[in-house]
């Protein structure tokens, strides 16, 4: 099991609350708490957890990339991405290592 933290932070006008949803190149199985965020005043933050449970048998060519989108419900055309890379590097027989990169947009 691997665990990944973001922050969200509000860098908007005023308060707003935000849905986190996520997106997968693979079918592993993601959790991710809170899936809505309490409301949040200009300037303040939540810390967002990211769960991956690698499949068994996973082997090293293997490349999730995990895409974690925050959506404004104040302005819900507003949104905002990071991606989670989690795969195999290394030439190790019968040992998966795992690269965490993530990647800001906006």
């Amino acid at each position: 099991l691997l665990q990944f933290q973001h922050t969200l932070l509000n860098t908007g006008n005023g308060p707003d609350s935000y849905t986190i949803s996520a997106t997968q190149d693979l079918n592993w199985s993601i959790t991710v708490v809170p899936t809505t965020t309490a409301v949040l005043s200009r300037g303040t933050y939540q810390t967002i957890q990211v769960s991956v449970q690698v499949p068994l048998g996973t082997t090293s060519l293997m490349t999730n990339r995990i895409i974690l989108r925050a959506t404004s419900k104040f302005a819900p055309g507003l949104s905002e991405e990071v991606v989670d890379i989690v795969g195999g590097v290394g030439e190790i027989p019968g040992r998966f290592h795992y690269r965490y990169m993530p990647i800001q947009t906006r």
